[in-house]
């Protein structure tokens, strides 16, 4: 996702949450569970794994049904989800989930002689029954493996159907364990998140889902990390960070957004202008009245006056 688009996104989804936006958390919870929310810690409960899409190719069988029961298996193991109601102690919340997996692969014959690649993708998430729309961990992986053949096809491979049976299950191994590493970092309380932001989440997959938490919490301490995500040199959580940037509307933000902004790419600009509108402050003024006074686009100096003229006219 481009910067453009990224800050479109944005927009997009502060636009509708406007109206239910709680105010912005500081104060730390002793809770497993934290936010607005937060009266009693929660336990996920697994009503079932479903399995979305498999791909059967070439004569191969990806075992997506017998991996959807690992997977539930390993998650229920790691204590962080419970298999029936009656598991969740008194003192935590029951909190009815389902678990959704897809598998599909590809054969991609190797230049080497004799040799071709498996290329397993795997995506599994978490989706909450109730009615509230919080966030739910995801995740999505990649793995190969080289298969030895006697001919361009995996079903003239001997050892393919094993190979391919072995890569599912270390996919579904590593889905499991970053399910359960998002779970860990959705209930950790906001002092916990944001040292993980700070210092340890440097894997940009965890990171994005670090900055996701955070801007759903409302959390503004969260602001420096986002803008040094900024940075860190991959699209998708630049997009991530500017998300979060625009969604938490902290002023401290603004330099960082406009900061080598193109000034003859008017999209950019454009959306540019609209996030730093979005959350507003002397920055964003300054950026904004020296677009509508010295910028070549009579369009792009019109609409910076009624960014300036609403931001003035707000409380």
């Amino acid at each position: 996702m481009s910067r453009v688009l990224a800050i479109v996104a944005a927009l997009a989804l502060l636009g509708c949450s406007a109206k239910k936006k709680a105010p912005s958390q500081s104060k730390d919870d002793a809770s497993p569970t934290v936010g607005v929310r937060d009266i009693q810690p929660e336990l996920m409960v697994l009503r079932q794994v479903f399995v979305e899409e498999s791909s059967d190719q070439g004569g191969l069988h990806v075992p997506a049904s017998d991996m959807a029961k690992k997977l539930g298996s390993i998650l229920v193991t790691s204590g962080f989800l419970a298999a029936r109601d009656g598991d969740v102690p008194d003192t935590h919340l029951a909190r009815p989930v389902e678990a959704f997996l897809s598998m599909s692969y590809d054969w991609a014959p190797n230049a080497e002689a004799n040799a071709g690649a498996l290329v397993l993708a795997a995506e599994a998430r978490l989706e909450f029954i109730d009615s509230r729309s919080d966030l739910a961990p995801q995740v999505a992986v990649l793995m190969e493996a080289s298969v030895p053949h006697r001919g361009d096809a995996p079903e003239e491979t001997g050892d393919a159907q094993a190979a391919l049976a072995q890569l599912a299950e270390s996919a579904v191994v590593s889905l499991a364990e970053s399910l359960v590493a998002r779970e860990r970092l959705r209930r950790a309380p906001h002092a916990e998140l944001l040292s993980a932001l700070s210092v340890a989440l440097k894997e940009p997959s965890m990171r994005i889902w670090g900055l996701q938490l955070a801007a759903d919490r409302r959390l503004r301490e969260a602001v420096p990390a986002a803008i040094a995500s900024l940075t860190m040199g991959d699209e998708a959580l630049e997009a991530a960070a500017i998300s979060t940037l625009v969604a938490l509307g902290d002023p401290q933000a603004v330099p960082a957004l406009v900061n080598g902004v193109d000034f003859n790419d008017y999209e950019e600009l454009r959306v540019t202008m609209e996030a730093i509108s979005a959350i507003g402050g002397e920055d964003a003024i300054e950026f904004l009245e020296f677009v509508a006074s010295g910028h070549s686009d009579a369009e792009l100096r019109e609409r910076a006056k009624e960014s300036l003229g609403r931001l003035r006219k707000a409380p």
